[in-house]
């Protein structure tokens, strides 16, 4: 039996795979936001305020070396998410994550301590 899709996981694969009552629990917080060309959405080492489940925006993984050469590790879209380590139970994100194309992505606010 296909369920409807809401306008929350139309287009970010890991919230469609929620079941609409998990769904319906985030749907109030989650916020849609619109990012600027390359505005890094966590930083290494930095606390993560915000998990953010992806639609039509692509982030890097980009790990800065010691010598402070950079070098991309992967890339996010709308499988997946960024602050996958708060969720991990890990507290400090260890690359910066700018977005590549901009677009709208979901933001959850992370609880104060949790991260």
């Amino acid at each position: 039996m296909e369920r409807s899709r809401s306008s929350q996981s139309q287009y970010n694969r890991l919230l469609e795979l929620l079941s609409e009552q998990d769904l319906a629990l985030l749907r109030p917080h989650l916020q849609p936001v619109t990012f600027d060309y390359k505005l890094a959405l966590c930083e290494a080492d930095k606390p993560i305020s915000f998990v953010y489940f992806l639609t039509s925006d692509v982030v890097s993984m980009v790990n800065t070396m010691a010598d402070g050469s950079a070098a991309g590790v992967g890339t996010i879209g709308n499988e997946g998410l960024v602050g996958l380590p708060v969720i991990l139970g890990d507290t400090p994100h260890q690359y910066l994550c700018p977005g590549s194309r901009g677009g709208i992505t979901y933001a959850l606010a992370i609880a104060p301590g949790r991260a």
